[in-house]
């Protein structure tokens, strides 16, 4: 059965390492990280959202430690492009399993988010030519090891 908390995890960080080796790299700390500006920089002219699609209608939140007490604050869209939202809003939705924002997992609320961020990353993918061949590439070589 299709695991999409799963599919979301690998698929990110598959198009990550997609990034860093299609030239959209740089120097984080001490290690190297995906270039998300620089990828939303020359690819956001002309991506146009779906207001339809859930991710936007119903945004996930953000968590954060205010005098160490856990809260949610909405996510803002600022002044961002199409395309910086649309990552920030996937990013978050990512960032929130992956530190442990969201368990218990609410289905009703939790997989429409994490459906929506898996097909708005696939757009995002096929953005820019280099990553998306990356991106396929590196699925390819992983796909026994992943079983996708």
């Amino acid at each position: 059965m299709p695991n999409p908390i799963f599919d979301l995890f690998v698929k990110f960080s598959i198009l990550e390492a997609a990034l860093k080796q299609s030239n959209y790299c740089k120097s984080s700390y001490d290690h190297a990280a995906p270039d998300w500006t620089k990828f939303i920089k020359e690819n956001h002219k002309g991506y146009k959202i779906n207001p339809k699609e859930y991710i936007f209608t119903n945004p996930p939140n953000t968590q954060n430690c205010v005098d160490g007490k856990i809260i949610w604050e909405e996510t803002l869209r600022g002044n961002k492009s199409n395309l910086d939202w649309t990552v920030k809003l996937i990013k978050t939705v990512r960032n929130n399993l992956f530190h442990g924002g969201k368990y218990p997992i609410d289905p009703e609320r939790d997989i429409p988010l994490i459906m929506s961020a898996l097909n708005i990353l696939q757009f995002i993918v096929s953005l820019d030519e280099r990553v998306e061949e990356k991106f396929h590439e590196i699925c390819e070589a992983s796909r026994d090891v992943l079983d996708m």
